[in-house]
C-alpha cells in the first residue's frame, strides 16, 4: 500500500466513530439531520479523494443499513440522498476515478520532480546549473538541457527564499538592537542610525 493510501485508510478509521454517528442520525431523521452532513462534509474535506470518499461512503451506508435495519439498496439510496445534501450545501461531489493516464502522469511528474531536486543538490546555484543546460545543448541532448534548466529555475526560487529569510532575521536583528539601544538611552547607536539615513535615503530615494 503507497503511503498516500496509507493516510487515507488511516484517516478513514480515526473519523469512523464520527461516520457512525452521522448514519445513525441520517437514519433516524433526515429532514433534521443537517449535523450528519455536516459531520461528513468536514471529514471528507474540500477536496477528497476517490479513496477517501468510498471508504466513507461504504463505512456510512453499513451504519446506516445496520441503524435503519434495511437493506444494501435502501443503505445506498440513504447514502446517495446525503451526497446530493453534501453537494447542495457544501459543494461536494464524488471525486472522479484516477485513470490509468493520471497514474502514468503523476508518475512521470514525480520522477521528474526527484530528478530535479537531485540536480539542485548536486550543482547547488544556478549558473552552475545554467552552465550545464548549456554544455548539455552544445552535446545535443536537448531533454537533458530542459530538465537542468527546470532544475536552475527551482534553484533559482530556492536562493531568493534563502535571501528573503537571511534579510528578514538581518531587520529583526536590527530592530532589537535599536530597542535594546532606546531602553538604555545610547546615543552613540542613535547617532550611527541618524547618520546612515541621512546617507541611505537620499539614495533609495533616488531610485524610486
Amino acid at each position: 500500500m503507497e503511503a498516500n493510501q496509507v493516510a487515507v485508510a488511516v484517516k478513514a478509521a480515526f473519523d469512523h466513530v464520527a461516520v457512525k454517528a452521522a448514519a445513525i442520525c441520517f437514519a433516524n431523521s433526515e429532514i433534521m439531520a443537517d449535523d450528519a452532513v455536516k459531520s461528513l462534509a468536514v471529514i471528507l474535506g474540500t477536496k477528497p479523494t476517490f479513496a477517501l470518499w468510498n471508504l466513507v461512503s461504504v463505512a456510512f451506508q453499513a451504519e446506516y443499513k445496520a441503524a435503519k435495519k434495511a437493506n444494501d439498496e435502501a443503505a445506498a439510496r440513504g447514502w446517495q440522498r446525503l451526497a446530493a445534501r453534501m453537494n447542495k450545501d457544501f459543494g461536494l461531489a464524488k471525486p472522479k476515478a484516477p485513470s490509468e493516464n493520471s497514474k502514468a502522469k503523476a508518475a512521470l511528474r514525480n520522477k521528474a520532480d526527484k530528478a530535479i531536486k537531485a540536480l539542485v543538490a548536486k550543482h547547488k546555484t544556478v549558473a552552475a546549473l545554467q552552465r550545464q543546460a548549456g554544455q548539455a545543448l552544445e552535446a545535443g541532448k536537448p531533454a537533458d538541457a530542459e530538465i537542468l534548466m527546470a532544475a536552475s529555475k527551482v534553484a533559482a526560487k530556492d536562493e531568493t527564499k534563502a535571501k528573503v529569510e537571511a534579510q528578514a532575521k538581518r531587520w529583526t536583528k536590527i530592530a532589537d538592537a535599536v530597542k535594546a539601544a532606546k531602553k538604555a538611552h545610547d546615543e552613540r547607536i542613535l547617532n550611527a542610525i541618524e547618520k546612515a539615513i541621512a546617507l541611505l535615503v537620499p539614495k533609495i530615494a533616488g531610485k524610486k
